[in-house]
């Protein structure tokens, strides 16, 4: 057996496999870990809302000083979630009252009622308080995110007899969006 030349032929695949490890190339990805503290706050206002609101009919507060008591909630939970973009829809079946809590200047929130209103579209505001009236009939609030000419994003509610609270929160990390809406039970 010639040694010699397996020597040579070993000492090849050697070197062809330390060249095709130097040559080979490696791609990682890595992603930022999803933000759940969006969500846990959503349930957290969603469920402090509703103490709020169930103890201005228990205590026969009247409907102003409710709506005041919730707008003070959303205010504190907003500037103690300044990257956080609120969305807060509450009221009952003939009105209903729209807090947008925003961390930019830029973008848009429209908000829909039903069918037969078209969508009021709010544009380049830190805070807007809005009222508006339900028409006979309708049962949903459409609220629109991000309106641009390639897509929009929304989220509908329907509307029940009873005070409503409804709250859409949006935040941004690392170029990602995390969105949380509440839902009805």
């Amino acid at each position: 057996m010639n040694k010699r030349g397996q020597f040579f032929l070993l000492a090849a695949v050697v070197i062809i496999a330390v060249l095709f490890g130097l040559t080979t190339i490696y791609t990682t990805v890595e992603t930022p870990l999803e933000d759940s503290s969006v969500y846990d706050l959503t349930k957290e206002i969603k469920y402090e809302a509703g103490v709020v609101i169930d103890s201005g009919i228990f205590n026969a507060l009247t409907e102003g000083q409710r709506n005041k008591n919730v707008e003070n909630l959303t205010d504190y939970y907003a500037s103690a979630n300044l990257g956080t973009d609120f969305i807060v829809i509450y009221g009952n079946q003939t009105e209903m009252i729209a807090l947008l809590y925003t961390t930019e200047d830029t973008g848009s929130v429209g908000i829909d009622i039903g069918t037969t209103t078209p969508v009021t579209y709010y544009d380049d505001l830190r805070k807007y308080n809005a009222t508006f009236f339900i028409p006979q009939g309708d049962d949903e609030v459409t609220v629109v995110l991000d309106r641009n000419e390639n897509e929009e994003i929304k989220y509908t509610f329907r509307i029940k007899p009873g005070e409503m609270f409804f709250l859409i929160l949006k935040k941004e990390r690392q170029g990602e969006q995390f969105v949380s809406a509440s839902r009805e039970q």
